[in-house]
């Protein structure tokens, strides 16, 4: 909706001259100035006759405007105002307006409402930081403030364009979806201001990487929802039945938002409803019981672009008097008259092809409020408890108009209070980002849900004999961490002779009583297998015939592999966890049934395997290729250990580089800065949350891949650019 200010006109009597070349002005209507706010509802032109129509016009209070410009003495605009009222949805005829020489600039106000222009030019990206080329397929935003004006999508040259756009100022919006680096939303923004009807080109939109939840607002503004449901009533009051051929409407605190009439089963739908607060109202006339109104009301909501279905309404006795403002909006009426003039300041004749623009008073603008940063925050109802765990989590959070949950199992959700279920055994991190306008936060509870085994499935005896200390360790944990009371853990441990490698099992362990046995998979067994392989086809001989036998080393398993896929791989990655979803697997799968056939209402996940986020070790001066300028980005959320001293054991020695971690990190140590007043630390930062942002969070430490040299002047947007080709 573009709105001016536009004069109010009205008519004037000039005194009688002397002059025959002013006789044109002394009956002439003259337009003066006195300013309100005005809105177009629509323009048309006086046809051969001076004959105009609008048609299709709600109940309300509005003004005509007639105008024209003429060649005589010297040029002038010729105008005319009246104003009109339509009430009860009746025609308005012979509204005449006879045009006269308007005020100097009056004119401009109308003209600018009439004014429409183009906004055109490319979608564009910077492939791995190179020259920009044209994007095809994005999809393109024209808004304000206030809401969506249009949208469109850009064609296979990269190409798009707005047409009819009324003087304004404006925002374009180009977004698109990538899956590259594991998914990540490209946006690019640009104001515009449409002056004086002139075309605007060129204006083209560079995607880039968009801060986190930055597309959420615009993607709500092209959603999109249908309302649907039956009219029904309820004669002599018994059940429900269809009532047909009843008018429905959809409407806001603002006014008439659709309206339809249900078929003769009663059924109606409203389609391309974008999101908001609505309510449902159906109401008709009865002979019945000497005439009366029957109506239901309903209010309903569409969010995230969500139909709503069975939106059911059930009319009945309407209160005295509660249907005229439905009724109201309903009503439509056609304003027509003639456009006049008087040459010479004779009587009036028709003047054709005259402009004539139907205004009426704008609507007070709701300026949004201002919105501080959000703070994400969040509670669940439980936090433990036997999957399948059904969890309701509450948003918290302040100043939020946008929210995406990551449960931590690989799902999410955008609602604001969204109920999720963790169909597996396990331990999940939860992180709700919250967005509005103005920015982004971040709540993550680390380890905050954690899902157990339901008992009925503890009911294997099940017995690890574990091959080393180390590993001995970690499966004991996790039988702990589950309260797994079915579960035995033996172990060997190392002693590095000649003769024997590992200690022997002990000799009281009776394999009889165990449905599964799990002899754990370990490399080079033709070597370290001399002194365990006659224990453990002793002990085999007293295992029952039913019993599963899990083996890689010593030939006497019972299980196909082929058809367990998981169960080597569980073991083999050695990440906690993986031990915790292998003792899950044995609990609840047959393993005389291929996997393929599993049914259960417990998830198997399969083998974690870290994800290969690569850290980068990047220079920060060309002048100190030394691991003191080094700064290290971790792309993940890493707790409960040293992480220097874990990169010191494993991958490098670090002593003395700098970690450097932000956003659910701890906050850099001032001391990594060799000049504090080069604020380094700052453009650090910076670059590290673009690239957190778009990171998942893996639960284990990659190994470092490469080093990227990226001197300090580096700009913002490049090092990001350098950085994010290798990932």
């Amino acid at each position: 909706m573009h709105i001016v200010k536009v004069n109010n006109m009205h008519k004037i009597k000039s005194s009688l001259l002397v002059l025959s070349a002013l006789l044109i002005l002394v009956f002439a209507q003259v337009v003066s100035a006195e300013e309100i706010t005005m809105e177009l509802v629509a323009n048309t032109t006086s046809d051969a006759y001076g004959d105009y129509t609008f048609i299709d016009i709600p109940n309300g209070n509005y003004q005509l405007v007639a105008l024209k410009y003429t060649s005589a003495m010297g040029g002038a605009w010729l105008m005319a105002e009246s104003d009109v009222a339509i009430e009860n949805g009746t025609d308005i005829v012979n509204a005449d307006l006879t045009l006269g020489f308007a005020d100097p600039g009056v004119q401009d106000p109308v003209l600018s409402l009439l004014e429409r222009a183009s906004i055109s030019g490319k979608t564009l990206s910077t492939p791995m930081g190179g020259s920009a080329q044209n994007y095809s397929y994005v999809p393109v935003v024209l808004k304000t403030e206030s809401g969506l004006v249009a949208n469109t999508t850009s064609d296979a040259y990269g190409d798009y364009i707005f047409t009819d756009i009324p003087n304004g100022n404006y925002q374009l919006v180009a977004l698109k979806y990538t899956p590259a680096m594991g998914g990540a939303w490209l946006m690019a923004e640009s104001d515009v201001a449409i002056e004086n009807g002139t075309d605007i080109v060129n204006a083209n939109l560079t995607l880039g990487f968009a801060d986190p939840g930055a597309q959420y607002p615009v993607l709500s503004l092209l959603e999109r929802a249908s309302i649907s449901g039956k009219t029904l009533s309820t004669p002599m009051g018994g059940p429900a039945q269809n009532y047909f051929d009843v008018p429905v409407v959809l409407k806001t605190e603002s006014g008439l938002v659709a309206n339809t009439t249900s078929d003769a089963y009663g059924d109606y739908i409203f389609t391309d409803i974008p999101n908001g607060n609505y309510q449902l109202v159906a109401l008709k006339y009865t002979s019945a019981m000497g005439g009366a109104w029957v109506m239901a009301e309903s209010d309903v909501a569409i969010e995230n672009g969500t139909d709503i279905v069975n939106a059911n309404l059930t009319l009945g006795f309407a209160d005295p008097g509660a249907q005229y403002p439905v009724l109201s909006l309903l009503e439509k009426a056609s304003i027509s008259g003639k456009t006049l003039s008087t040459p010479m300041g004779g009587p009036a004749q028709n003047y054709s092809d005259v402009t004539v623009a139907l205004l009426k008073q704008a609507s007070e603008q709701t300026v949004p409020p201002v919105l501080s940063l959000p703070v994400a925050a969040f509670t669940a109802n439980v936090t433990s408890g036997d999957a399948p765990l059904n969890v309701a989590f509450t948003d918290g959070s302040t100043n939020a108009t946008s929210w995406l949950w990551d449960f931590g199992d690989g799902e999410n959700s955008t609602q604001q209070d969204p109920v999720h279920t963790y169909d597996s055994v396990g331990t999940y991190s939860v992180a709700l980002t919250a967005t509005n306008a103005n920015g982004t936060d971040i709540e993550v509870k680390d380890d905050y849900i954690t899902t157990g085994l339901p008992d009925v499935y503890k009911n294997k005896n099940i017995v690890f004999l574990v091959i080393g200390s180390d590993d001995t360790c970690r499966v004991k944990k996790a039988v702990a961490e589950m309260g797994m009371d079915n579960i035995d853990v033996y172990g060997t441990y190392r002693m590095d002779t000649v003769e024997s490698l590992f200690s022997p099992f002990n000799d009281s362990i009776d394999l009889s009583q165990y449905d599964i046995i799990f002899i754990t998979r370990k490399g080079g067994m033709s070597f370290m297998g001399a002194n365990l392989k006659p224990q453990i086809l002793e002990m085999m001989q007293n295992k029952t015939d039913e019993a599963h036998v899990v083996d890689w080393n010593y030939g006497v398993g019972t299980v196909n592999h082929t058809e367990h896929l998981y169960l080597a791989d569980y073991w083999d990655v050695r990440y906690d966890g993986n031990i915790n979803r292998l003792i899950t697997y044995l609990s609840v799968v047959n393993l005389s049934k291929p996997f393929s056939e599993y049914d259960s209402e417990i998830e198997i996940h399969p083998p974690y395997s870290p994800v290969d986020h690569p850290i980068y070790l990047v220079v920060d001066r060309f002048e100190h290729l030394c691991l003191e300028c080094f700064i290290i980005f971790l792309s993940a959320n890493y707790y409960g250990f040293d992480l220097a001293s874990y990169l010191h054991d494993r991958y490098l020695v670090l002593e003395p580089a700098i970690l450097a971690c932000t956003g659910i990190f701890p906050f850099l140590d001032s001391t990594f800065i060799d000049d504090p007043i080069d604020n380094r630390h700052i453009r650090f930062l910076q670059i590290f949350s673009i690239l957190y942002s778009r990171r998942h969070y893996p639960h284990t430490l990659p190994k470092i891949n490469e080093c990227i040299y990226l001197p300090f002047t580096t700009d913002l947007e490049e090092a990001v650019r350098i950085i994010c080709k290798h990932d």
